[in-house]
């Protein structure tokens, strides 16, 4: 079980939903506390995806940093950085009462910590259009739609490999491109989206310009870069969570 205000909160031990110092009411509490032991039980077996619910229900019950940091643990076992790196950024980002609990201070710290170590190894995904513009063309990332405001942003990616389809309709002919792009920690990759007017639907050439290519390795750890990935993965689990509704 998960005692209330004793436990720490990293990977390894006890969630800790320690009580603030303006405490919810009790039902809100023990709900918070069962749905947590569940969450935990499932952590420390490795079930991370059956983790997740347990302990988003929990914190949305019962706010606590700790919670927070148990899922953005949880996202990382799972190979979700960008998700992860937004609840750490919320715990890193809480300003908590002078009188918090020890446990919260101690999630805090991690978070923060986790966050340095975290950024480096978030990837980043840069698309070029030719033969369209942003606001004509809907691109999904995973069968997660990207906001037009942010597709020619760089894009915070977790490493792996994702599949990219950029299509257009009406007055431009109702075309689609398709591309796979491998990710790999911490590396730049742009890739070039081609739309040949009344041409047939295929991947992008290379000729004229990059299809698919590294660019670079990010540089630096410094808190700017951190807050402008967090931004990013904000942007993006912001569009996924639209997607799920």
């Amino acid at each position: 079980m998960i005692i209330l205000g004793l436990a720490a909160a990293s990977a390894g031990a006890p969630l800790s939903v320690a009580a603030q110092p303006a405490a919810p009411d009790t039902g809100a509490r023990r709900a918070a506390r069962e749905l947590a032991d569940k969450g935990f039980e499932h952590y420390e077996a490795g079930d991370y995806a059956k983790a997740i619910p347990f302990l988003r229900d929990a914190e949305a019950r019962f706010h606590a940093p700790t919670l927070l940091l148990m899922l953005g643990n949880a996202h990382v076992k799972l190979g979700k950085l960008v998700e992860a790196m937004v609840f750490y950024d919320r715990v890193a980002s809480e300003q908590l009462a002078s009188d918090a609990p020890t446990e919260f201070v101690n999630a805090q710290t991690e978070a923060k910590a986790t966050l340095a170590s975290l950024a480096p190894r978030i990837a980043t995904l840069k698309i070029v259009l030719k033969g369209t513009t942003a606001d004509k063309v809907r691109i999904t990332i995973d069968d997660v739609e990207i906001p037009a405001a942010n597709v020619l942003k760089p894009l915070a990616a977790d490493p792996g490999t994702h599949k990219i389809v950029a299509s257009i309709g009406g007055d431009d002919g109702g075309r689609a491109v398709f591309q796979s792009v491998t990710l790999k920690e911490g590396m730049t990759k742009q890739i070039q989206l081609v739309f040949r007017p009344g041409g047939p639907v295929t991947p992008p050439p290379a000729a004229g310009g990059c299809a698919s290519c590294e660019i670079a390795a990010p540089r630096g750890d410094g808190e700017a870069k951190i807050s402008g990935l967090a931004a990013v993965a904000l942007g993006l689990v912001a569009a996924l969570r639209r997607r799920r509704r």
